[in-house]
């Protein structure tokens, strides 16, 4: 629930993409987002987006382009998921990191029930040059099923990441988001 508060929203801009819609999420006051392409993050950067998600792993080409956006947009805070320690080597200092956790898709992330796994990222994340963000956790594949169905699995979903953000903090790393 954001309230009256444009800093508790984080619309993904896929659908929005276009440049004078995403002015228009800034000018009504929201000002992060997140966004799966280069494509998306160019647009949010020359929009006036401040924060950024880049909410789909990046390597290569694509994490060199990340990269050259976010020296080009240096009022754009840029930050990155990561699943693996050999992700953080495409990263520079001033990209900030999310720990992405798998909801249950089995695409990306770390598995949220195994929190050994979990801390021991976050440790390599912060002992790196990097700056650790949150934790990055996307349930987009519930939303194939009705609202009952939904809930109670999407409830299990947020509990686990409730007690994954609690061991975190536990062990003295902040998450913010």
């Amino acid at each position: 629930h954001a309230g009256d508060d444009p800093n508790r929203l984080r619309p993904h801009i896929k659908t929005a993409k276009l440049l004078s819609t995403v002015r228009r999420y800034v000018e009504s006051g929201i000002k992060q987002c997140k966004c799966a392409t280069t494509l998306e993050l160019a647009v949010a950067c020359e929009a006036g987006m401040r924060d950024v998600v880049v909410a789909y792993p990046m390597v290569g080409a694509n994490a060199r382009r990340v990269e050259e956006l976010s020296e080009r947009y240096r009022a754009t805070k840029v930050s990155v998921l990561v699943d693996h320690p050999a992700q953080l080597k495409e990263w520079g200092s001033s990209t900030g990191i999310f720990l992405d956790v798998n909801p249950g898709m089995d695409r990306t992330g770390v598995d949220g029930e195994r929190a050994e796994a979990a801390l021991k990222m976050v440790r390599l994340i912060a002992e790196s040059v990097h700056n650790f963000r949150g934790l990055h956790y996307y349930d987009g594949h519930l939303g194939l099923s009705g609202y009952e169905e939904r809930r109670p699995q999407a409830l299990k979903g947020y509990e686990q990441l409730a007690r994954l953000a609690a061991a975190v903090n536990d062990t003295g790393f902040r998450v913010d988001e």
